[in-house]
């Protein structure tokens, strides 16, 4: 049991640490979705997703570590809120991309941090 917390722990730190730069691509995806994409945009939000994606899979594996000590993350909230993006990714909805980006997942990166930082205080 030790061995599985102990790689739990590294996932997040590895996750937290890729969170600075997803964070970043998070905010600059939104602004260009308002401002107008670019010939890349579509590559770039494709990449952003997948980033986005990866975390949630390492906080889903890792949540009742997470939630041992914290309570940073409404789940509900993020998953709604996924679901949310999703759609408006399918529905070409840039201004909602933009609004999901900005409102739920960003603010949910910065949670993850802080949870993260929690599960290495308490070791």
């Amino acid at each position: 049991m030790q061995d599985n917390r102990a790689e739990q722990i590294e996932a997040l730190n590895t996750a937290k640490d890729y969170c600075t730069r997803l964070y970043k691509g998070v905010n600059a995806l939104a602004d260009e979705l308002r401002t107008g994409r670019l010939p890349d945009t579509e590559e770039y939000m494709k990449t952003v997703i997948n980033g986005i994606n990866w975390v949630f899979e390492v906080y889903n594996a890792t949540k009742k570590l997470i939630n041992e000590n914290c309570d940073y993350i409404d789940k509900n909230k993020v998953n709604a809120g996924a679901v949310e993006l999703g759609k408006a990714v399918a529905d070409n909805d840039d201004e909602k991309v933009a609004d999901k980006l900005e409102n739920v997942i960003a603010p949910f990166i910065l949670d993850f941090q802080k949870a993260v930082d929690k599960v290495n205080e308490a070791g």
